[in-house]
C-alpha cells in the first residue's frame, strides 16, 4: 500500500514505543490557534507524565497532526491501561473541551484533503460531496480509529477507496473484476 503519511506533517508516533501499544486519537472541531496549540502542547506533556494505571506511571506520548488531531499513545508493555486510567484521558480530554471551546467526541467529524488542503468536516457533509463528485475513490482521510502504533504508522492515511467508513459516507462498493 502505498504510505501517505508524508503528505501531513506526522508522523513520528511510537517511534520509540511497541507497534501494538494503544492509541486514541481525538479529532478537533476546528483548527488549533497557535496560543491554544502551545497551551494543549504543555497541557498535554503534563498529562502524559503524570498519566498512570493503578499507581504506576504509564509510557505514554501525544502528538498534535494538523493542528486539529490529538493522537494519545500508551505503551502497555510494562503496565496495562486500566478503566481507570482511560477515565483520566477522558476526563483530561473533557477539561480541554471546555477550556478551549473545543469538541473533541464527535465521531462523525471526518478529515480529508480537498483541493490540496485538509478539512474536517461532518460525515453527512462528505457524504454530500461523494454524491456531487467533488470527493472520490483517491480523495485522502485520516484514519482515527485506528487503535495501535502499527496502524498510525501504516495506515492513518486512507484513500476513500481503502478508508473503513467509506459506505457509511455514501460511497459505492467497489467491485472488482476478475476477467
Amino acid at each position: 500500500m502505498e504510505n501517505h503519511t508524508l503528505s501531513i506533517p506526522l508522523i513520528q508516533v511510537g517511534k520509540d514505543i511497541m507497534a501494538d501499544a494503544r492509541v486514541w486519537c481525538y479529532t478537533s472541531n476546528r483548527i488549533f490557534e497557535p496560543n491554544e496549540q502551545a497551551l494543549l502542547e504543555k497541557e498535554l506533556a503534563t498529562f502524559c507524565s503524570t498519566w498512570d494505571s493503578h499507581g504506576t506511571l504509564l509510557r505514554a506520548e501525544w502528538h498534535i497532526v494538523l493542528s486539529r488531531i490529538i493522537v494519545l499513545v500508551a505503551d502497555e508493555s510494562n503496565q496495562m491501561v486500566s478503566g481507570c486510567s482511560v477515565d483520566k484521558s477522558i476526563a483530561f480530554f473533557r477539561k480541554v473541551e471546555r477550556n478551549l471551546g473545543l469538541d473533541l467526541f464527535n465521531r462523525f467529524l471526518l478529515t480529508g484533503m480537498i483541493n490540496g488542503e485538509w478539512k474536517t468536516l461532518p460525515m453527512d457533509t462528505w457524504s454530500s460531496m461523494i454524491s456531487s463528485g467533488e470527493v472520490h475513490g483517491e480523495t485522502l482521510f485520516v484514519d482515527t480509529l485506528v487503535d495501535n502504533c502499527f496502524a498510525v504508522r501504516n495506515h492513518f492515511i486512507q484513500k476513500l477507496q481503502s478508508f473503513r467508513l467509506r459506505r457509511l459516507m455514501g460511497f459505492p462498493q467497489v467491485v472488482q473484476r476478475h476477467d
